[in-house]
């Protein structure tokens, strides 16, 4: 039986300047991703990103600008992302700022 812990992937703000590589799945292990949770700090409305390495686009979301109805998303997937993926969060326009949190499970196979 595989051996279970949940934890926070990741916690920080993201800059709308490009990627910003949030977790890479360690080796012999795979992560079920079940909490993606995305406020804007900006004074303007922000889309967030997340996507897997290899692959294309896995979420996006608009927000409002910090302050309004809108600028906090929860997201609650249940993806399974295996050893060696990364996961990059991508914030849009350049200069906006979003708190992120990414949590979930993290299983030793």
């Amino acid at each position: 039986m595989a051996a279970l812990r949940v934890t926070q992937f990741f916690r920080g703000v993201v800059v709308g300047n490009g990627g910003t590589s949030a977790y890479t799945v360690p080796a012999g292990y795979r992560i079920v991703l079940r909490s993606a949770i995305f406020k804007n700090e900006s004074g303007a409305a922000a889309g967030a990103s997340l996507w897997l390495s290899g692959a294309s686009r896995i979420m996006f979301q608009n927000l409002a600008a910090a302050g309004s109805p809108g600028d906090t998303v929860e997201w609650r997937p249940w993806l399974v992302i295996g050893a060696g993926q990364t996961i990059t969060v991508t914030i849009s326009p350049v200069g906006a700022h979003v708190d992120v949190v990414l949590g979930g499970s993290l299983y030793f196979i």
